[in-house]
């Protein structure tokens, strides 16, 4: 009797030990799996970071050696893309040239070579800095990464007329034609023709499905003017999910998008 006593206590014994490897080894498997990503994340951010300082640098050395003004400025590919017609024959102030800022192509400059219709919610083109966003005005919405580096000035107290809450492709447009006093504006079509400031309900896109693109924290600049306000632009706080009416010259962050 006292030997089966013993037996069944050792098996309850060898059971509960079971049980808590087991529970171990999931909790680990789950851990490992929130590393794996974490650092997906990190390494995305890093790539980004990288190839924004080396074409932030390339885009000094042609203002500062080369005499280039910011509108002459050209981020012109290999391929013919992203053409900037006021940028000067000689190819001095394309950022990637090596008569300019003879800066190598990467993250939002690569050539996209992956379908972009085919990514699903927060999946990253594998060859560039493209990450599909969600729908927004039945466009399918593409961004970055990560912000934009460092913040960025909405612009100068003035009226614009960039009011649209949906179409910040017109928005911007309508910014960048105003010159480069519209630091948000235009650094998101530095990346290329195709990218711009999103429109309020865009920026409220991106809100939406912040957790599966990743990379989001702070205030966010749209590129919708409030009601043809010439002090103040909307803007949105990735951390309470708040809107603002913001003074123009406030320093906020920037999250790029393309269709």
């Amino acid at each position: 009797m006292i030997n089966q006593r013993g037996n069944v206590l050792f098996l309850i014994l060898i059971g509960v030990a079971l049980f808590g490897a087991l529970s171990y080894a999931v909790t680990q498997s789950s851990r490992g799996s929130g590393d794996i990503e974490r650092e997906k994340q990190m390494v995305d951010q890093g790539a980004s970071d990288q190839c924004k300082t080396s074409v932030q640098y390339a885009v000094k050395k042609v203002k500062t050696f080369n005499g280039c003004s910011t509108s002459e400025v050209s981020y012109e590919l290999a391929d013919g893309t992203n053409a900037n017609a006021s940028a000067p024959a000689d190819e001095s102030c394309h950022v990637f040239r090596a008569a300019g800022g003879d800066a190598t192509p990467c993250g939002t400059y690569l050539e996209t070579n992956c379908d972009l219709e085919t990514l699903t919610l927060g999946e990253k083109c594998p060859d560039a800095d493209v990450i599909y966003a969600g729908t927004s005005g039945g466009n399918r919405l593409y961004t970055t990464a990560a912000n934009q580096g460092g913040v960025f000035e909405w612009g100068p107290a003035s009226t614009t007329g960039a009011t649209s809450t949906s179409d910040g492709k017109a928005n911007t447009d309508t910014l960048v034609a105003l010159g480069g006093a519209y630091e948000a504006a235009t650094t998101c079509r530095g990346l290329g023709s195709d990218w711009y400031l999103p429109a309020m309900d865009e920026l409220n896109k991106l809100y939406t499905n912040r957790a599966a693109i990743g990379g989001f924290a702070g205030w966010y600049w749209s590129s919708t003017e409030n009601n043809a306000d010439p002090y103040i632009a909307r803007s949105k706080s990735f951390g309470d999910g708040n809107e603002y009416g913001a003074n123009k010259n406030n320093n906020l962050d920037v999250r790029c998008v393309r269709r």
